[in-house]
């Protein structure tokens, strides 16, 4: 049995290092750029040296106590200086390798790997070190094989797309006002307060029939999704997908480089979605959800950034053999009394938006122009959301086989969801008033995974729905007659 062993890369030692950082390193930074330029000596200069040597040692001792050793079976992962760990883990239990080069990794030679199971830690890799890139060639070769891969490149125009209309305010928010605020704090400035203020100075100088706050609010929005839209254009540019018979393996990034590789059979499922923005270039995109895949259990994968729904069938059909749709599709009823029912919520929104709208403007006299402003907003939302009530009673589809395929709507976004019949988790059967009279059923698919996806169909014959469920998961007797 022949076996490789893999050592750490010494810059692994910095990444051991990293949670020390701004509690020795950068004070004896300060403290020595002091004595530098100043001839004195920070009185606590001598502890922080002897804290940083105690670290520093540490952090060698454990980046030579870290190896990977691969068997044709196996892989075996060491660590630990006083206390000895050994995981010992089949290959064929494993979910995925994931592969990250930041600007220091190009620099040194090195490059983040991480290992990946359905097991481990919530919301972290299982086993992450840092190793040469030279050794990334032989590990792949041992644990994925070497089998030629067939390779698709997606031009920047399509990644532009997908980060167009895959990227939020909210998200931009999440991303940069952490940064802002940590770098505001390293270098002593508060830049928050300092772009707040410049947006004000724009905001008072544009001259719009709307008011002063919402050009200020607009203004931040669209601060926000400009940096959502770089972070993931960034993250997903030069993106190649290669392929072989069992193995998928995805490069993507300009600054920080990534290369993921997992087996098709540890896909729990795939999803092609569209996103409101991408219904209007009429494109679809393609994720898998993989265990373990990255930082977080469950994490999606994009698999295809974005195509035509004709263009995307053809590369599921291509990369996932197993998902099979059969000739049994369940439809929510197509009569006017059920179509009338998807309409029900937006109706009721509208009439709540009225009444709102009239009982604040009544209130506040003075801020009626930002009511109406307001409430033609919450009216143009409403009217996407009928839109997306007619998408749910026109796309809803539901089927039963060795594959489960369900087609419906997750929020605003149109998804539909692919996977094994064994992966699915949870099926939740929801009935309400008029369910119960009509005798239909809300249907709830939930994969079995740690963030799992769900997809829901409304509104389909409740008598079916149990016939399918009872035949295809070997239930003689189903809770839900009881």
């Amino acid at each position: 049995m022949i076996k490789t062993t893999f050592k750490a890369h010494p810059i692994m030692i910095l990444s051991l290092m990293r949670p020390y950082i701004f509690v020795l390193v950068l004070p004896l930074v300060r403290a020595l750029i002091q004595y530098v330029t100043t001839g004195q000596i920070d009185g606590l200069l001598n502890l922080e040296i002897i804290a940083f040597s105690i670290v520093l040692t540490i952090a060698i001792l454990s980046y030579r106590a870290i190896s990977v050793t691969v068997s044709d079976q196996y892989l075996t992962v060491k660590k630990g200086i006083f206390i000895k760990r050994r995981a010992v883990i089949e290959l064929s239990r494993l979910s995925s390798v994931v592969l990250r080069r930041n600007i220091a990794d190009l620099l040194f030679g090195s490059v983040e790997c991480a290992i990946n199971t359905e097991a481990g830690r919530p919301q972290k890799s299982d086993f992450a070190f840092k190793m040469y890139i030279r050794d990334t060639k032989r590990l792949f070769a041992m644990v994925y094989g070497d089998e030629a891969r067939t390779t698709i490149k997606f031009s920047p125009t399509k990644i532009a797309l997908l980060a167009a209309t895959t990227s939020s305010a909210f998200s931009g928010m999440v991303i940069g006002v952490p940064v802002i605020n940590q770098l505001g704090d390293l270098l002593g400035v508060a830049l928050s307060d300092m772009f707040l203020n410049e947006i004000n100075s724009i905001s008072s100088k544009l001259d719009t029939v709307f008011p002063p706050i919402i050009n200020t609010i607009s203004l931040v929005l669209l601060a926000a999704y400009a940096i959502s839209f770089l972070t993931t254009f960034l993250k997903n540019v030069n993106f190649k997908l290669l392929s072989d018979k069992n193995n998928i393996e995805i490069k993507s990034g300009l600054i920080v480089r990534r290369y993921i590789v997992f087996k098709k059979s540890k896909v729990n499922n795939v999803c092609i979605e569209q996103t409101p923005l991408m219904r209007l270039a009429r494109r679809y995109s393609m994720r898998a959800s993989i265990g373990g895949y990255s930082d977080k259990k469950g994490e999606k994968s994009v698999v295809v950034p974005a195509a035509t729904y004709k263009s995307l069938i053809k590369e599921l059909k291509t990369q996932f053999l197993q998902y099979n749709v059969g000739k049994n599709i369940i439809n929510p009823l197509h009569t006017k009394a059920n179509r009338n029912r998807f309409f029900f919520a937006p109706i009721v929104c509208a009439f709540a938006i009225i009444a709102a709208g009239a009982v604040t403007a009544i209130l506040f006299e003075h801020f009626k122009s930002l009511i109406v402003f307001t409430t033609l907003v919450l009216f143009g939302i409403d009217a996407y959301y009928a839109y997306v009530c007619y998408c749910k009673y026109k796309r809803g589809k539901l089927c039963f086989n060795d594959s489960v395929f369900a087609s419906g709507m997750f929020g605003f976004n149109t998804r539909e969801m692919y996977c094994d019949k064994n992966n699915i988790g949870i099926i939740k059967i929801i009935q309400t008033p008029a369910d119960r009279r009509y005798k239909t059923c809300k249907l709830k698919l939930t994969v079995r995974s740690e963030q799992a996806d769900s997809i829901r169909v409304n509104n389909i014959d409740l008598k079916t729905a149990l016939t399918e469920i009872k035949n295809n998961f070997s239930l003689q007797k189903t809770p839900f007659n009881e």
